[in-house]
């Protein structure tokens, strides 16, 4: 999207002064730019005397810490009480996931939600997939992992059509000690009143669309959110 494009380097750049001066050091000559830089060694004694105030870091921590005072109020239906401690299925609390929240929105003026269910066999009942550990949740998105999306009004509403998440997994097969990540790409489409995920990878095409079902029926709508510091457009 050419909005993406345009504020990822502020991202960036916000992001790095948030994390402080061992980030922006590491960023070297973007940060901290001097005519000698070609000279290696009188550069690093440079990068390693210079100061860096810090206050982005120590202005964001006070303001997600006023913000989280007091405990948020949270009133969810019997049936969906067990998300309150574990909201996006790795036991993150709904408590912790607005921390995270505001403090991302604090750097980068976005985030991003989706509510997802984990696909089902084909016929089981829904005390089966209960037991079998099937659950909503919902995963959050930093800003610079939405990469693309569009908009289309649908009789009078302003609806998502087309939302493209970036995604990381952990490829371990060439070695089980290994740490290595490989890029994906969830794409969600809203075609005809209907809701459908795909997967993508670097080589293309990684799985057919998977029409995504609510009580048996094709979802009518994207269940993608966004949350702002202006706006949740």
């Amino acid at each position: 999207h050419p909005n993406y494009n345009d504020f990822v380097p502020i991202w960036k750049r916000t992001g790095d002064c948030a994390e402080g001066e061992p980030k922006i050091k590491a960023g070297t000559t973007t940060y901290l730019p001097a005519e000698f830089s070609t000279d290696t060694d009188r550069y690093n004694l440079y990068l390693q005397r210079a100061y860096f105030l810090g206050a982005t870091k120590q202005a964001l921590a006070s303001i997600v810490g006023m913000v989280m005072r007091k405990p948020g109020e949270v009133e969810l239906p019997p049936r969906l009480e067990e998300l309150v401690e574990n909201i996006d299925g790795s036991e993150r609390s709904i408590d912790q996931m607005a921390k995270y929240s505001v403090t991302e929105v604090g750097i980068k003026g976005r985030i991003g939600y989706l509510a997802d269910y984990p696909p089902a066999p084909e016929g089981i009942s829904k005390e089966q997939q209960r037991l079998g550990g099937y659950r909503p949740y919902m995963k959050a998105y930093t800003a610079e992992s939405i990469i693309n999306w569009r908009e289309e009004v649908i009789n009078g509403r302003n609806m998502l059509t087309m939302v493209v998440l970036k995604e990381q997994v952990e490829d371990s097969d060439l070695d089980e000690f290994a740490h290595t990540f490989e890029d994906q790409y969830r794409v969600l489409r809203l075609r005809d009143g209907v809701y459908t995920q795909q997967l993508y990878d670097t080589n293309g095409i990684q799985g057919e669309e998977l029409v995504v079902r609510q009580g048996g029926k094709p979802m009518d709508h994207i269940p993608f959110y966004f949350a702002g510091s202006e706006n949740n457009q």
